[in-house]
């Protein structure tokens, strides 16, 4: 069985971080982007990126990769910066792909982290020629953790794995 429950928490202001969980059978595609800042348009890189995310996710069979380098190149049009992470869930697997320090985790019962996005390319990030990776795991029992460089850059790993 999946249940999702999405939160959002900013340190201090509006923040860049976007996300949207999208229904899919009996799954979900999770989406997260994370606009860099200084440019001014970090906030607008990361709503395109969760919308174009979005969108690829009510294609019959996602791919993940390929979604992402279509942001890649739509950003490198329009302006602007985004790590991100998205994946698809199915009650047997976890397919998805990333860029950047956003990450997804899976954090067992028992407080094992299994860091799925841990191969990915810090830079360069959605917009700049972004290196994608992608990874495939199976569905277990745990937690699916996912965030920007706002939760796994600042929490201890102790903590998120204990949901604190």
């Amino acid at each position: 069985m999946i249940e999702h429950v999405s939160r959002m928490r900013g340190a201090k202001g509006a923040g860049e971080d976007r996300v949207t969980v999208v229904p899919r059978g009996q799954g979900l595609v999770v989406a997260l982007a994370d606009g860099a800042g200084g440019s001014g348009r970090g906030a607008r890189a990361a709503d395109l990126a969760v919308a174009r995310l979005a969108a690829a996710a009510q294609l019959r069979e996602l791919d993940a990769t390929a979604a992402l380098k279509d942001v890649d190149r739509q950003l490198a049009v329009l302006g602007g910066e985004a790590a991100a992470v998205v994946l698809a869930v199915t009650a047997s697997q976890i397919k998805g792909a990333s860029v950047g320090d956003c990450a997804a985790w899976i954090v067992a019962p028992d407080g094992n982290v299994d860091m799925l996005t841990a191969r990915q390319h810090r830079k360069p990030l959605l917009g700049g020629g972004a290196s994608t990776i992608s990874f495939t795991a199976p569905v277990t029992t745990g937690t699916l953790v996912v965030g920007s460089d706002g939760l796994f850059s600042y929490a201890a790993t102790g903590r998120i794995g204990a949901g604190g």
